[in-house]
């Protein structure tokens, strides 16, 4: 009986940190949720009521003579809401990444082959296979590569931790398999 052992064309061993995890979440609620296109309509709601409380409370001083005690009230709420909208992701993903104990400092291997990669993390704790032609997409950024194995979940691949020539075989499989 001859068994074929497939040869690892790349090994990627790497470490799940806090700020990476924190950087791709950034990148996913940017890019895949359109955070920033929310906030500006979040602002700009906040804008109408904040002014239509202001006019309300003007048109009450003027004729009962009354303080604008609604103009402040609301001020405060809508800056609160706002604050909170842009340091939520970054709180939920701290607490997300503080109590998943399976990736918190975790070292991960990422295995890559012709047609698949194999992805364990922490030791055997979890590995996982990926064939290419399955992935949803692969994003690069300046310090990063995104394996996108569904249109929202992901696999960080750190620049910095690729073997040489890594470049040309992830841009080959993008290339490849139209990711």
């Amino acid at each position: 009986m001859n068994i074929i052992m497939e040869q690892t064309i790349y090994t990627i061993n790497s470490k799940y940190t806090l700020e990476e995890v924190l950087r791709y979440n950034r990148f996913i609620l940017i890019n895949m949720y359109h955070l920033k296109r929310q906030h500006y309509l979040c602002y700009a709601v906040s804008f109408l009521i904040l002014c239509g409380i202001i006019v309300s409370d003007i048109t009450s001083y003027i004729d009962h003579n009354t303080y604008p005690i609604t103009s402040i009230i609301t001020f405060l709420v809508l800056g609160y809401v706002n604050w909170n909208l842009h340091t939520s992701p970054d709180r939920k993903a701290k607490e997300a990444y503080n109590k998943n104990t399976l990736i918190k400092d975790a070292p991960y291997s990422l295995y890559f082959y012709d047609t698949y990669f194999v992805s364990v993390v922490n030791g055997d704790m979890s590995k996982s296979k990926f064939q290419y032609n399955r992935l949803s997409e692969i994003i690069e950024t300046k310090t990063n590569y995104y394996v996108m194995t569904i249109w929202n979940n992901g696999i960080i691949i750190r620049k910095s931790d690729c073997p040489q020539g890594f470049d040309n075989f992830i841009n080959g499989i993008k290339a490849t398999y139209h990711l």
